[in-house]
């Protein structure tokens, strides 16, 4: 089934931070790491604010086991 899929596990811990990463923790040219195992640059070009490829659209929203940040784009790949 998809849902015990190793590559599908692989990935969605590929978008959760290693402990608690506020607006503040991410800054140009942090390498920020993710329950994956992998790293993320964090870089910000004008207004633009990027992990990895994609777009951070929104910062800092509470939620009831931390801080979500919402991102425009996936982080890494799923081969299925």
């Amino acid at each position: 089934e998809l849902d015990q899929s190793p590559q599908l596990q692989e990935l969605l811990r590929s978008h959760i931070f290693v402990g608690l990463q506020s607006s503040a923790d991410l800054t140009n040219g942090k390498h920020t790491q993710m329950w994956s195992g992998r790293y993320f640059m964090i870089t910000r070009e004008g207004g633009l604010q990027k992990i990895g490829d994609a777009p951070i659209q929104a910062m800092n929203m509470k939620a009831s086991n931390g801080i979500v940040h919402a991102i425009g784009g996936m982080l890494g790949k799923l081969d299925l």
